[in-house]
């Protein structure tokens, strides 16, 4: 009897642990999945434009989020359910909800809003856009062996198309005459 009991316990422990381990393996990342939220639903009011910004509010920098005003913050990090801007967005009162109806530009899905709120929850961690960050320099791929005859490498970027080659199972080809 006790062994029905344990084995139903393992499966419910399995169906519960498991899609929460993938979960909390892969964080939130800003630029990938809540700027195109931030921007495509927010930005319109709430972005870096002072003329079209609506409250004073602005999303799109941190110190701008997570501002008290009157006693709320837009976005309390670490606590998604403490946080206006969670309670506007899932909100149903067209006196309170985000975006506004009038605004056209409708309402996040269930998967944006679970996106946000998981952000939020894991700190709201803002990052610069990857076109203003610095690019750094790792060291080139290593050279796939054996190289085929004739292959020869001259310089780092050979390293690069190298190794592209091989990840698409693909041989170089004859190195062209200099008329060519």
């Amino acid at each position: 009897m006790l062994g029905r009991v344990i084995f139903p316990l393992r499966v419910t422990w399995l169906l519960v642990a498991v899609p929460a381990a993938l979960n909390a393996a892969a964080p939130v990342d800003f630029n990938r999945e809540v700027r195109p939220i931030l921007s495509d639903k927010c930005f319109h009011c709430h972005g870096p434009d002072e003329e079209g910004r609506k409250g004073k509010l602005r999303l799109d920098t941190r110190e701008g989020a997570t501002r008290v005003r009157n006693d709320v913050a837009p976005i309390v990090p670490g606590r998604s359910a403490e946080s206006e801007m969670v309670f506007r967005i899932i909100s149903t009162d067209t006196e309170e909800m985000m975006p506004p109806p009038d605004s056209k530009l409708g309402r996040l899905s269930a998967a944006e809003v679970e996106t946000l709120k998981r952000w939020i929850d894991e700190g709201a961690a803002y990052q610069s856009h990857w076109a203003f960050s610095p690019v750094a320099a790792g060291p080139p791929p290593a050279i796939p062996a054996p190289l085929p005859a004739g292959v020869s490498v001259r310089n780092p970027l050979d390293r690069y198309l190298l190794a592209g080659l091989a990840a698409k199972q693909r041989a170089p080809q004859p190195e062209a005459d200099p008329v060519t």
